[in-house]
């Protein structure tokens, strides 16, 4: 996460692979649960996913590792303030 949005926006992965959420910079978090933008729950997400928000460095900070265990699109965006562009990964 950098400059208010996610690099990179759309990311392929294997099943039953981990993925790394690094903070460059900001206070940002990661959501998987609800949409900022309308309130309602990301409907096409297999997997309910929630990293809390966390203050990133130039070097970029940890902010959680989530394993998508099932084939599909899951949607999330970063909640904090304004923060309220929606990305898909799949």
């Amino acid at each position: 996460m950098s400059n208010y949005s996610f690099k990179l926006s759309e990311l392929s992965i294997v099943t039953s692979k981990t993925v790394a959420f690094i903070n460059v910079e900001g206070v940002h978090n990661v959501n998987g649960v609800d949409s900022t933008l309308t309130g309602d729950p990301f409907l096409i997400t297999l997997l309910k996913f929630f990293l809390p928000e966390i203050e990133g460095t130039a070097t970029g900070v940890l902010m959680g590792e989530i394993t998508f265990d099932q084939p599909g699109t899951y949607q999330y965006n970063c909640s904090v303030r304004f923060h309220t562009k929606e990305w898909l990964e799949q």
